[in-house]
């Protein structure tokens, strides 16, 4: 995570998982993705906007009258564009976590479905071995009770 100052918005989080990774159910782990993809389309529209917004007044107030074809590197002087500014960048950088956030936790997702595929796969081997023991313990039993 980043260390940025949020001015708007706390820093996501992942959700907390425990020790054993059996403590993340899979209904709970979609719906953090859900609400971060939300939170993430939600934070772009935003964001667009501001930027709509900073380059219209940035070309109104700043291009025009000072007829300069450069944008600045820091923060307008302009008081309304400091704001648009700052919260752009900070949107940015929420942005920024919210995607981290996101592919925390489909890492964990790929995680999950490959232990539990192996969970899968070991109790299919012991389903299977036990049908071969039980098949072998009825075939003695049946040859041990014809002599």
């Amino acid at each position: 995570m980043s260390t940025y100052t949020y001015h708007n918005h706390d820093p996501p989080r992942l959700p907390h998982q425990s020790s054993s990774s059996s403590s993340l159910s899979t209904k709970h782990i979609p719906t953090a993705v859900d609400r971060c993809t939300c939170l993430l389309a939600r934070q772009w529209n935003a964001l667009s906007t501001d930027l709509t917004d900073a380059r219209c007044e940035y070309e109104t107030c700043i291009v025009s009258a000072a007829c300069r074809q450069t944008k600045p590197k820091a923060p307008p002087a302009n008081h309304r564009l400091q704001r648009l500014w700052f919260r752009a960048v900070d949107r940015v950088q929420y942005i920024q976590d919210l995607e981290q956030l996101i592919d925390e936790i489909e890492r964990r997702l790929d995680e999950l479905a490959r232990q539990q595929k192996c969970r899968v796969q070991e109790v299919e081997d012991d389903e299977r071995r036990h049908r071969q023991e039980l098949e072998i313990m009825k075939s003695r039993h049946f040859y041990g009770s014809r002599k």
